[in-house]
């Protein structure tokens, strides 16, 4: 999941904002 995430952060304007915060909350872990 996390390799999934910098995927989402690379592509902000693909993904939703709602997942790029969840993303950002999982890589705080």
């Amino acid at each position: 999941m996390k390799k999934r995430c910098v995927e989402v952060l690379s592509n902000e304007d693909t993904y939703d904002r709602e997942l790029r915060r969840l993303c950002l909350l999982i890589s705080r872990r």
